[in-house]
């Protein structure tokens, strides 16, 4: 059964009390819930990272924060993500992650980390022409990555 997080499904496991349920979670969890780790270490990709974000009714920006987190849509063609791109080609932003969605219509929706800091002149400039070549680009968030 899907819960909003590890530590609810732990919950409900030790609540149920029957022997055929499990959960994936942390170790303090089952420390919390009385439960047996039957597994340890059951990640196959050495890389993965949980992010946690902070919503805020402002955007704040840090001098210190080294990645831009961005969403911006593209016209499902040829061509089309190539050239929004290409405005962080020419202001020298590094992406280190990049992901996409197709949304209603002929749209994708893409998910890009940017290297850089948001105050930085060269990041303003490849986002302002970014989004002027897609027509939508929202900034998620600037953080320090780990």
């Amino acid at each position: 059964t899907p819960h909003r997080n590890t530590a609810v499904a732990a919950q409900a496991v030790s609540e149920r009390g029957d022997k055929r349920l499990a959960a994936i979670g942390s170790p303090r969890a089952a420390q919390l819930y009385n439960l047996e780790i039957l597994a340890s270490d059951i990640m196959d990709d050495q890389s993965n990272k949980t992010r946690f974000i902070a919503i805020a009714d402002e955007p704040e920006y840090d001098e210190t924060s080294n990645t831009v987190s961005v969403t911006f849509l593209t016209a499902n063609r040829s061509g089309a993500l190539c050239e929004v791109l290409f405005h962080f080609l020419s202001a020298g932003i590094n992406l280190t992650r990049i992901e996409s969605r197709p949304i209603v219509g002929e749209t994708f929706c893409f998910f890009a980390d940017l290297n850089g800091n948001i105050q930085d002149e060269n990041m303003a400039r490849g986002l302002r022409h970014a989004t002027a070549s897609c027509g939508y680009l929202e900034v998620l968030g600037c953080f320090h990555s780990i």
